[in-house]
């Protein structure tokens, strides 16, 4: 009998007794994405999926989004990005080592950025790597009115190179682009104040890995509002640690959710598989 575990006051749940590697009824499927959709983000523990499996189960909830870093996607399936400090023969990293070590929302630098993201952990270390998640539609709801009709007015400039050029706390030793890939990416700016396309509830859409600046604003107001609302959303209150264990899955929506990959000793194996699904162009909603 499938079961529901609520994870903390503030975000997260846990279904059991599921197995995710067999076909999923759509009512079943349904009662996930309630859940889901309510919870922020998802655990399914002690699962055994094939990079098939796992591309099949990822794709219930839409198109999948391709990765930028195309020498970390899988061999057999693009749609997954590898992130791994395993090596490849010749010494070269297996996948993408140094991943989201900072806050942020994956790929709000694009201009359709994911609506879900789901990581498949089959290598973990014995401590350390955990994974914060924040609750951004909540740190929204406790705005008072006038910062919530402040941060309305506002859009900001999302960048993936931001994160390499000590604007935010992302600058950290990371792949860079090749040429190729900086092309297919630019400057975009969405709304500070973003509405869920599915909720239709309201969640703060910025963040310290990506988010570059505020449009219209120079760079010392930008990185006033900027530092104030990180400061309001990072708070302890909103936000949960995730301590893996092996053949977690686990989905989070990027809509409403930041998260941090932590630290871990890298003498052990921390090897997880990544698919991200389609989402929609960020928008706000005027009530």
């Amino acid at each position: 009998m499938i079961k529901i575990n609520k994870l903390s006051n503030i975000i997260g749940s846990e279904i059991y007794n599921l197995d995710l590697s067999k076909p999923i009824k759509p009512s079943v499927f349904e009662m996930i994405k309630d859940v889901f959709f309510s919870s922020h983000f998802l655990v399914f523990k002690k699962q055994n999926l094939s990079p098939e499996q796992f591309v099949s189960f990822s794709k219930l909830f839409g198109e999948l989004d391709i990765h930028v870093k195309n020498e970390f996607h899988h061999q057999q399936h693009p749609e997954i990005l590898v992130l791994s400090n395993k090596k490849n023969i010749d010494g070269k990293p297996l996948g993408f080592e140094d991943a989201g070590r900072y806050w942020h929302s994956d790929m709000s630098y694009t201009k359709i950025p994911p609506m879900a993201s789901i990581l498949y952990a089959t290598d973990i270390p014995d401590s350390g790597g955990d994974t914060y998640f924040c609750n951004m539609e909540q740190a929204y709801n406790d705005l008072d009115t006038k910062q919530k009709e402040f941060l309305e007015t506002l859009k900001a400039i999302h960048s993936y190179e931001a994160s390499f050029e000590g604007i935010t706390s992302a600058n950290k030793n990371r792949g860079k682009l090749t040429e190729d890939q900086k092309k297919l990416l630019n400057e975009v700016v969405h709304p500070v104040i973003r509405t869920h396309n599915q909720t239709k509830k309201k969640s703060i859409y910025v963040n310290p890995g990506f988010t570059k600046g505020i449009e219209n604003k120079n760079e010392n107001e930008s990185k006033l509002i900027l530092s104030k609302t990180f400061k309001h959303c990072l708070n302890q209150k909103y936000i949960f640690n995730h301590k893996w264990e092996k053949n977690d899955i686990v989905i989070w929506d990027n809509s409403s959710v930041l998260h941090h990959a932590t630290e871990y000793d890298k003498s052990q194996t921390r090897h997880m598989l990544r698919t991200t699904i389609r989402g929609s162009i960020p928008y706000l909603e005027i009530n």
